[in-house]
């Protein structure tokens, strides 16, 4: 979390490279919602990626980031515009500086909200003071739904994604480079659950997918309902965006502060680890089939790849009465 909270961080990078909010996402989940779609909460809302496509369907709606950079960019995106003076007619948005704990410095009564989100986050919280606040802040009947995405697969390319993973995880390379949080999120959320022994929580539903062949299974989820398969997460793009997506990364953040002097090639230097990752997941994926020449000249960088993501969504809904 400290990589994505520094003042540094660029955040119109992040927002530009992290897939988007699947089509399917908000209706699924708001079919998992009775009553009223009036109030939304969006914990951990970072620039308002997840947030946005979730404004249609509620009148208030508040993002929620522990990042003032985060924030800044996220309410840069929802500001009028001299072509466009009111984005969003009849819906009350903003975006706020706080943590997934304690909603009362930001005055979020007892009761009031219909719907609590957090896409890629709840890996940061502590789940035994989130919990109780999620019971304060709902309303009878509300849900909070969760989700992740992690490694994953290109299509048509099984030595690349294995290549993939090595670099990301392998401990001579990027593994010892993230941030804690990234162990439950390849977890696919094991250990995030409202306690089981907590009557104020009716419903517990989950929705995973595991698109890579290899690294660990999804663990068994007791007293949950597994109510959709198949892929969510899915993106055509292309081999350069992947690339820019990987510098997203909170590894590589840390691994490039630890080796400044390798210098990315297009800032001029001879390459980061980055940069060194792509080449050999090109050189050594068969089905791609680039001379070294075209390797070393980034001539891959245009090539259209689909990419899947490992995903799981996490509904739970409080008892209506």
């Amino acid at each position: 979390m400290a990589t994505f909270s520094s003042s540094t961080f660029n955040a119109a990078r992040y927002a530009s490279c992290r897939p988007q909010v699947p089509t399917a996402l908000p209706s699924f989940l708001l079919s998992h919602l009775p009553g009223p779609h009036k109030t939304l909460i969006d914990i951990g809302c970072g620039p308002g990626l997840s947030t946005i496509p979730f404004i249609p369907h509620f009148e208030n709606i508040t993002g929620v980031d522990p990042s003032e950079v985060m924030v800044g960019h996220a309410n840069q995106r929802i500001a009028p515009t001299e072509s466009n003076q009111n984005p969003y007619p009849g819906k009350n948005v903003s975006f706020k500086v706080g943590n997934a704990e304690d909603f009362k410095p930001l005055g979020v009564p007892d009761n009031s909200v219909d719907m609590v989100i957090s896409g890629e986050a709840a890996h940061w919280f502590d789940q035994s003071r989130f919990w109780p606040e999620m019971n304060r802040i709902l309303r009878p009947g509300g849900i909070v739904g969760i989700w992740g995405y992690i490694d994953g697969l290109i299509t048509g390319a099984p030595t690349a994604s294995e290549r993939m993973q090595y670099w990301s995880y392998d401990d001579a390379q990027l593994g010892p480079y993230w941030e804690s949080g990234r162990n439950e999120l390849r977890n696919w959320y094991g250990n995030i659950k409202a306690p089981l022994e907590d009557k104020a929580w009716a419903r517990r539903k989950y929705w995973l997918h595991k698109a890579k062949l290899m690294g660990p299974e999804p663990p068994a989820r007791e007293g949950e309902e597994e109510v959709a398969t198949g892929p969510l997460f899915q993106r055509t793009m292309k081999l350069n965006d992947l690339e820019n997506l990987f510098r997203t990364w909170s590894s590589v953040h840390n691994w490039r502060k630890k080796f400044k002097e390798a210098v990315r090639k297009t800032e001029g230097g001879k390459g980061d680890i980055v940069d060194i990752m792509m080449e050999d997941m090109v050189r050594e994926e068969p089905n791609w089939e680039y001379t070294e020449e075209e390797i070393k000249s980034c001539a891959w960088a245009d090539r259209d790849i689909e990419f899947t993501w490992d995903s799981v969504v996490l509904i739970v809904q409080k008892a209506e009465n």
